[in-house]
């Protein structure tokens, strides 16, 4: 997987510099599907979960918390 910084260089030697995807690949020893691709992102790359974290342990007392802190904001 690219990171970021890596994704952020291939951008610039090819928009800025003119560089060509093999150029690039043969440079930077990625393929050049992977060249490519980070080419075409236009957004920053996010991690993305496959399901919610749970917490055993808070999850019982999260509403009374959430409660007591709604109770303190609205108290004299």
């Amino acid at each position: 997987m690219l990171k970021m910084a890596n994704i952020e260089l291939i951008r610039k030697l090819h928009f800025k510099e003119g560089r060509s995807i093999r150029q690039l690949a043969k440079d930077l020893t990625l393929s050049r599907q992977t060249i490519r691709k980070a080419l075409q992102q236009n957004e920053i790359p996010t991690y993305q979960r496959s399901k919610p974290v749970t917490n055993p342990v808070i999850d019982p007392v999260k509403p009374i918390i959430i409660r007591w802190l709604t109770d303190d904001e609205t108290a004299p």
